[in-house]
């Protein structure tokens, strides 16, 4: 062969050897959707959906968020809300699941019976329920977010914030009351040892009234009040009334909410901005971008919750960000000492 021709085959051969190193290169750099897109996935939002300001909108901007990061087509995301019932949530589970979605988020509490009858009857669907805790499935993930954190960093912000050294709060009658009421106690005494905490448990009576009385927390003169009760505005409310009560009187103490977002939607009233110093803040948004992420690397939440009655998934805290405090233009000593109790939750206390 000439030798024009053996040069002619030489880089032939090293155009071909640099089109296959390359075409390999951009195979790494496929956006991971591209690679698991069989993978379909389905949000059962609580009810009215999207437009809520609450739970279902904090995790529609995951949903969101989790399409532009993967680059999910709309054919790998499905998006539905039950019309007003509870055999209308176990209905739509059921449907998604025989539609063969891969993974079924179901936001809010409001699922957790419904998803443990669909869990069973589709035992190799994965299925995920946001804020709950408490469905004993081996393929339900249990999502839910600290409470007893959220309790004691808002106590310290309460106990740093009060003028009257004299704080209450005002918690849902469930298992975990004792619990959340003594971490509460815990980060008011944090913040400031000589304050006085007053509780309030929260129930419902048969006719459906609540036994909420901010007035005879102001009465013995406590000026900050931490609530997590969001089946009603009611707390807020009777804040704001009893706020503008105390101007009237020329009161030298005034009287501040600290309440947990998305659940209280409420917050969001232009009325909420006089008096909320500050807000706990679940992060459902970033546990759906978490769980959108183990889906499509086919994997899942498995941290156990309760060994003993076989639940599992994940607690979100403020040591890894899915739990956070948004406070209202604090002082110095007040984000001093917010900052002091962030490393006793490193530390493991709660």
């Amino acid at each position: 062969m000439k030798l024009w021709a053996l040069l002619h085959v030489a880089k032939v051969r090293s155009l071909l050897t640099f089109l296959t190193v390359a075409a390999l290169s951009m195979g790494s750099l496929i956006p991971v959707a591209s690679a698991e897109s069989n993978i379909r996935i389905a949000m059962l939002y609580d009810i009215g959906g999207r437009g809520d300001n609450g739970i279902n909108d904090a995790a529609a901007k995951g949903l969101d968020a989790a399409k532009k990061q993967f680059h999910l087509s709309t054919l790998a995301v499905r998006e539905m809300a039950p019309i007003n019932s509870e055999s209308d949530r176990e209905a739509r589970l059921l449907f998604l699941a025989k539609a063969g979605y891969d993974l079924i988020i179901a936001v809010g509490s409001g699922y957790s019976q419904a998803i443990a009858v669909a869990a069973e009857k589709y035992p190799t669907i994965q299925f995920a329920i946001l804020g709950d805790a408490s469905v004993a499935m081996v393929n339900v993930m249990n999502i839910d977010f600290s409470p007893t954190q959220s309790a004691f960093m808002a106590g310290v912000l309460a106990g740093a914030s009060s003028v009257s050294a004299k704080v209450g709060s005002m918690l849902p009658a469930d298992q975990n009351l004792q619990k959340n009421q003594s971490a509460f106690a815990d980060g008011v005494h944090f913040a400031n040892p000589k304050a006085k905490v007053f509780g309030q448990s929260v129930t419902l009576n048969l006719k459906g009234a609540s036994n909420i009385s901010v007035a005879s927390m102001s009465s013995v003169g406590v000026d900050v009040i931490y609530s997590t009760w969001n089946k009603s505005s009611e707390v807020l409310n009777q804040v704001i009334a009893v706020g503008q009560d105390l101007i009237k009187k020329k009161s030298k103490f005034s009287i501040k909410l600290i309440g947990i977002t998305p659940q209280q939607y409420f917050l969001t009233f232009p009325a909420a901005k006089k008096v909320v110093i500050g807000a706990v803040t679940d992060r459902f948004d970033r546990a759906v971008i978490d769980l959108v992420a183990k889906a499509l690397k086919g994997q899942t939440f498995n941290d156990i919750l309760d060994e003993q009655a076989g639940i599992y998934g994940h607690i979100y805290t403020f040591n890894g960000g899915g739990v956070a405090l948004a406070t209202s233009a604090p002082t110095s000593t007040v984000t001093s000492q917010l900052t002091s109790a962030e490393k006793v939750l490193a530390s493991g206390k709660y």
